[in-house]
């Protein structure tokens, strides 16, 4: 599966097939929602990225609302939900010390 937008903290590692399409080691991973994908990326997948011992933190953007869901691990098997839907609100994502303001992303030019 390859997401919108993945990122790793140092150096990437990739699976040894010599591709570097599938990075290993990626401690964000990012969707997009779009309506063909939602249930997809809120279920399914999300359950497999759960699986990879180094992701952190697994983002959801809605392309309909201003929203954004990050589930955070708290440990292996456990975790939470910060969910953010004021465009005025800081947005943060701890595995990469990273700040914004939610309308940042949803502003139209």
């Amino acid at each position: 599966m390859y997401p919108d937008i993945v990122v790793s903290n140092g150096k990437p590692v990739f699976r040894e097939d010599g591709k570097m399409d599938n990075l290993m080691n990626p401690v964000m991973i990012i969707e997009v929602l779009s309506p063909s994908t939602a249930v997809y990326d809120k279920s399914d997948k999300f359950i497999a990225c759960k699986t990879i011992p180094t992701l952190q933190e697994y983002v959801l953007v809605s392309t309909e609302t201003p929203e954004i869901e990050i589930y955070r691990r708290e440990s292996e098997d456990h975790w939470s939900l910060v969910k953010e839907r004021e465009i005025n609100n800081t947005v943060h994502f701890n595995s990469i010390d990273f700040s914004f303001e939610l309308g940042e992303i949803y502003q139209r030019k």
